[in-house]
């Protein structure tokens, strides 16, 4: 059994795992995770290149028979721990996540507020000008 685990500079929400033949067509392969998931999609009909695959999942493991498909793991999540067994000569996964919104930190509001202040000053300055 391997273990490994992923931290992620942020907590990150919507996680998305695209795994990649895990297990043989005759040998069964398990990815056990620290969180839960859902299958969002597999090629027990729509065959990946080494041929159609399947799956069974108790609870947070997985077990493939020459499965790919795609995982999502909902929530916010800052790390993943995976856990194989027993190990095979090749497989493989790509981790996505959902949109991320950046939050504006708080040097980008006073430069805001600065550029703001400085208009406000401008038309007053400018309408006085008139004025006169």
């Amino acid at each position: 059994m391997s273990n490994s685990a992923k931290y992620f500079g942020t907590s990150l929400n919507g996680i998305y795992l695209a795994l990649i033949s895990v297990g043989q067509p005759n040998y069964a392969v398990s990815y056990t995770f620290d969180q839960a998931f859902t299958v969002v999609s597999d090629n027990s009909t729509n065959c990946a290149y080494w041929g159609c695959g399947s799956y069974t999942q108790v609870g947070n493991t997985i077990t493939g028979y020459e499965f790919s498909g795609t995982l999502k793991f909902a929530g916010n999540i800052s790390s993943l721990s995976i856990s194989t067994d027993p190990s095979e000569d090749w497989h493989g996964f790509t981790v996505g996540a959902d949109a991320v919104t950046a939050t504006p930190e708080p040097a980008s509001f006073v430069l805001m507020g600065t550029g703001l202040a400085g208009i406000v000053g401008f038309a007053r300055r400018r309408r006085k000008n008139v004025a006169a």
